[in-house]
């Protein structure tokens, strides 16, 4: 590598000023243009290559970047093509690169193959394709390189025209910093977005450059230690993700590659098709990859886009006789949790309820519970074995059959005995402040067991709490609101489990209304109930109206649960003996709006029955 000089002290501070001026606001496309030009012509005329590998000047060409037009991203795409390899491979000249490829997805089709600087005459179709050329010939270099690697991700985001998510493509550290920087939160219940389309259709040279891409990638030397190596492993996720999005038969046959690479299965046939089978002798491959920290998550990968031809092969041939150890291994049970997303038949859950559900416990006291709760995701969406997987949790908390303490044990992820055994404080003890213990990942279970056909000790259970406890449980941070989110959508609350729940919210409406967490519960409660219900509960937030107003997520309730229409139902219909059957008119255009809608209300309104016609009384 060759040596970095300091930037003279006036290019730096140039460059300074620039950032605190982009700091201070935020440009419009007329100021960012400006600010671009002038700093885009004072860098050319200091050598761009010298610029790109300074630690501050670096952020900032990332900055301007980012607002820049196609033209002069396309400009700076040229002038990197001399010395392409010392840009791919310096600490801080890859992440400008790789900034600058990135903004080639938000072009669209015309600028993208449009010729926009007449000192460079390619467009950035053809910009790219040259750079995947360079690229390729190194391709082993880069990819098991700490920063050529994310350069090599950008590289095939744009070559397929699919944009991967951060928490594929970017590591943990990098995130925090990013979150960091820009002060959001990350929810822990909340599920990544792995990969998306743009709207953009791949030209002619760019798919003929993602195949030459893909043959490179399976013929470098190194290719069985993609799985392993932390950089390799981030660009073999990426190809995975961008092919299955844009290229299945091409995804299909890469997951085979690799796991023939890594002697998890053999192909027999050159298809892959039938002749594909389990290597044998010693300790099982799979095994091996899932217990190691980084192959787990290429293999999470592979589980996430393979075909249901080859999770049925895995199943039977891999994971057989493996499952119990890898659900107890730190690293192996993200594996099992996701294998459970991706089975697709009974005969597959048969195979992993079989091997688990008698040693829950076990997975239970190692605190893994997600796997736990993969499983019960997967039962309820295959339709199968949903009572058996109940009652093998029922015991593994040691709740008993149909207890209605269940609930308490499933979000405190521990045992109904450790859970009374616990020893109460004096506000639990005065009644002041209810004795509930809610975990992130209790709250997931819960709502995964909602999600059965038939819960109903889990209904019951739940319905068994004091107001005060299910206000606490609609306002908690962990996820307390998607508990009842889940129980009013699901197919076994029926109308009069729902009518029970809004009667023991009734007069705490306004308080959930006016909570970050408790306003969903009040938007799932309108939605997923009968007209009685829904008017006893905009009748209650009409009382205090105002306040709703004054509050930023009542505003939302008051929107999401039509106040303004209910008030002018009321102002159209001032008789007392009207206002009624017209306040049931306007629910019951809502009363199949919302998902997990049950009976009907006892209390709905009667159709009455036809009159006879004069001619009928006659005869």
């Amino acid at each position: 590598m060759a040596s970095r000089s300091k930037l003279p002290e006036n290019v730096v501070g140039f460059f300074r000023r620039v950032s605190a001026q982009l700091s201070e606001n935020d440009p419009d496309e007329e100021v960012a243009e400006r600010f671009w030009a002038n700093t885009f012509e004072f860098a050319f005329k200091n050598n761009p290559l010298r610029l790109s590998r300074d630690k501050i000047v670096c952020c900032v060409l990332e900055k301007l970047l980012k607002l820049a037009p196609p033209q002069n991203v396309s400009a700076f795409l040229s002038k990197t093509l001399d010395c392409l390899d010392r840009y791919v491979s310096d600490k801080y000249a890859s992440h400008v690169i790789q900034t600058a490829l990135n903004q080639c997805l938000r072009a669209n089709q015309d600028e993208f193959i449009q010729v926009h600087d007449e000192e460079s005459p390619d467009s950035l179709n053809d910009l790219v394709v040259k750079i995947s050329t360079g690229v390729t010939e190194r391709l082993n270099d880069y990819v098991f390189d700490t920063y050529g690697s994310h350069v090599v991700c950008a590289l095939i985001q744009v070559l397929s025209g699919v944009k991967v998510g951060d928490n594929v493509v970017r590591s943990r550290v990098s995130q925090k910093v990013a979150q960091k920087k820009t002060g959001a939160s990350r929810d822990k219940t909340a599920v990544a977005t792995l990969a998306e389309t743009t709207c953009n259709e791949l030209t002619e040279d760019m798919r003929s450059q993602l195949d030459s891409f893909c043959e490179a990638f399976t013929s470098m030397r190194d290719f069985s230690h993609c799985l392993t190596d932390q950089c390799g492993s981030k660009v073999l996720q990426t190809l995975l993700y961008c092919t299955h999005k844009r290229d299945e038969k091409r995804c299909k046959h890469l997951c085979r590659q690799v796991l023939a690479s890594c002697k998890v299965l053999s192909i027999g046939d050159e298809d892959g098709g039938d002749g594909m089978t389990c290597s044998t002798g010693g300790a099982s491959p799979i095994t091996r990859l899932a217990e190691d920290a980084v192959a787990s998550h290429g293999l999470e990968c592979i589980l996430k886009v393979a075909s249901p031809k080859l999770i049925q092969r895995l199943c039977q041939q891999c994971f057989s006789g493996q499952l119990l150890s890898m659900a107890l291994h730190p690293s192996a049970n993200f594996v099992i949790q996701k294998l459970c997303d991706a089975i697709v038949t009974e005969n597959q859950l048969v195979l992993l309820v079989d091997e688990l559900l008698p040693y829950l416990e076990d997975v239970l006291a190692v605190c893994h519970f997600n796997v736990c709760t993969a499983l019960v995701k997967a039962a309820a969406r295959l339709r199968a074995k949903q009572e058996e997987v109940l009652e093998a949790l029922m015991a593994a908390f040691h709740t008993g059959d149909g207890s209605k303490k269940c609930c308490r044990a499933f979000l405190a992820l521990t045992t109904l005995d450790a859970l009374d055994e616990q020893p109460k404080d004096e506000d639990s003890k005065a009644g002041t402040r209810p004795s509930l213990i809610i975990l992130p990942q209790g709250c997931l279970l819960l709502a995964g067991l909602l999600g059965l056909s038939e819960p109903s000790a889990v209904l019951d259970s739940l319905l068994s709490f004091s107001t005060a406890e299910l206000v606490t449980l609609a306002t908690d941070k962990n996820g307390g609101s998607r508990v009842f989110e889940a129980f009013l959508a699901c197919e076994g609350a029926s109308s009069k489990r729902k009518r029970k729940l809004v009667k023991k919210l009734k007069g705490e409406f306004v308080q959930l209304a006016c909570d970050k967490f408790g306003s969903y519960v009040v938007d799932a409660c309108y939605k997923n109930t009968k007209s009685k219900s829904q008017e006893d509960i905009v009748t209650e937030l009409l009382q205090e109206e105002n306040k709703l107003r004054e509050n930023l997520f009542g505003k939302h309730v008051i929107r999401n649960c039509d106040l303004h229409d209910y008030k002018q139902y009321a102002l159209v219909m001032p008789d007392k003996h009207a206002q009624p059957a017209n306040r049931k008119r306007m629910f019951s255009e809502n009363e199949d709006y919302g998902e997990g809608v049950g009976e009907d209300d006892s209390t709905s309104e009667v159709v009455p029955p036809k009159k006879k016609s004069k001619k009928a009384k006659k005869t």
